[in-house]
């Protein structure tokens, strides 16, 4: 009697390349899994072993995934719908890459673990949800924030990695130079008024209030904050969860918040006018305020703050400090190498009036994946502690140009000169600070300048 043999599997998932340039590999083909991480190390192992495994493994395809994006150092996983299933997409060091591809039965497979874990209702997929759930990844835990959408090719899903370590930074090893870190120290030593830290979603803005709030936490102070959602959970201080369906707005946490006697309050996110206006008057009542903006930097916080309802009157009676910051791809220091700026390059300079750095570095196109990566991010920023000359000018109405030329003339450090200071000791590449700031805000009045739009920020 022939021996029975079992069919060969059907494979349902494909890896992709670790350059971007080669085609994906298809996995329907026999494959020798070590040759394969050998020739071309992808990102995605523990995904990849589970799905090629038994239906025990592939039962947990969702913390797998999860473990790959912690693994690559990724911020974010992006589930986006495709025809015949959906691309897997981390996002490392603010760049996107494709890393797998998901076919047929593994494709609702992964969504709906995915929503199970996040106490999303499966059943409402048309209609945008949010969840959350936790996993504990080689002796700590990860929070997961998870976004769904409908589209007409089906589910979009974005999950947020909220990694506790990254809020256990230390303030001088976030990139700031040594006259920014003596300049929040000081602040930091005897905090008062309103603080706060602006740039686009994504540029490292609570992560640096985090990092401030290490600081406070064990301190003879009632530290609270408010949060939407609360991104990092941290002991020694009571953290507020908005919940605007219940009621529980920004504005009316603030106000609450003011009969506990709090010291210090971190306020997420100024989001609408009456946010801003109660932060304002709790910093001007004697309470150390901490909260983002998005904005370009810190002249533009005066009018982000004025647009959001706070009068001159407010802003010059509650601001101290403003931190504008983005973060940018860290070079890896073994495989950069001197370039010349490119055409982009020296056009964007001449805009925003400033000269071309001595030296400039980026990685070569044909490094491997984990070269052009880099080495983690670095974050690029404006420190401002206003002065008398600031609050004079804010309560003449100065205007944001004439608020940063006044800066300029003083010799204040923009976020430009800072990024330009990193470009030339081969921290960063000249184009990646271009694509992180743009030239929304110029340096210079020059009539070539005028006109110059806002190059889309990297969502970094």
């Amino acid at each position: 009697m022939a021996e029975k043999t079992s069919p060969a599997p059907v494979r349902s998932f494909r890896l992709y390349r670790a350059s971007a340039e080669d085609a994906p590999l298809d996995l329907n083909e026999e494959v020798r899994e070590e040759p394969l991480r050998q020739l071309h190390p992808d990102m995605v192992p523990a995904t990849h072993e589970a799905l090629r495994s038994d239906e025990s493994a592939a039962a947990n395809l969702a913390s797998t995934l999860v473990l790959d994006a912690t693994q690559q150092g990724a911020s974010d996983i992006h589930i986006d719908p495709a025809n015949d299933g959906c691309i897997v997409r981390f996002r490392v060091n603010g760049v996107l890459y494709d890393t797998a591809e998901f076919l047929g039965d593994s494709t609702q497979r992964l969504i709906n673990q995915v929503k199970g874990a996040a106490e999303i209702d499966p059943m409402r997929s048309f209609t945008p949800q949010e969840g959350r759930w936790r996993q504990e990844i080689n002796g700590h835990h990860v929070d997961l924030r998870v976004t769904t959408i409908p589209s007409v090719a089906g589910d979009k899903i974005a999950i947020r990695l909220l990694d506790p370590q990254r809020a256990n930074q230390q303030l001088d090893g976030i990139g700031l130079s040594g006259a920014q870190f003596q300049t929040i120290e000081r602040w930091a030593e005897n905090p008062d008024g309103l603080f706060l830290t602006v740039g686009p979603t994504g540029s490292g803005k609570t992560t640096t209030l985090y990092t401030l709030l290490q600081r406070f936490r064990n301190s003879a102070r009632s530290v609270v904050t408010i949060e939407d959602p609360v991104e990092y959970r941290l002991e020694g201080l009571t953290q507020i969860q908005v919940n605007e369906r219940q009621g529980l707005t920004f504005p009316v946490a603030i106000r609450s918040m003011l009969r506990l006697d709090p010291n210090i309050v971190m306020v997420g996110e100024m989001r609408d006018d009456a946010s801003a206006d109660a932060a304002a008057e709790a910093a001007i009542t004697g309470r150390v305020v901490m909260s983002t903006l998005h904005c370009r930097d810190a002249a533009g916080a005066i009018t982000a703050l004025r647009n959001r309802g706070v009068s001159n009157h407010q802003i010059a009676a509650s601001l101290r400090m403003v931190v504008a910051q983005r973060l940018v791809r860290r070079l890896d220091p073994v495989a950069r190498v001197e370039v010349e700026p490119d055409e982009a390059d020296l056009h964007w300079l001449k805009a925003v009036g400033k000269s071309v750095p001595k030296t400039c570095y980026d990685t070569p196109a044909h490094a491997g994946r984990q070269a052009i990566t880099g080495e983690g991010r670095i974050g690029v920023y404006e420190v401002l502690q206003l002065t008398e000359q600031d609050v004079e000018l804010i309560l003449a109405d100065a205007s944001e140009r004439e608020i940063r030329d006044q800066l300029n003339l003083r010799g204040h450090t923009s976020l430009i000169d800072d990024g330009l200071a990193k470009v030339e000791v081969g921290l960063i590449s000249l184009g990646d600070l271009r694509q992180a700031i743009g030239v929304g805000h110029v340096q210079s009045s020059d009539d070539d300048a005028e006109d110059i739009g806002l190059i889309a920020s990297n969502d970094a």
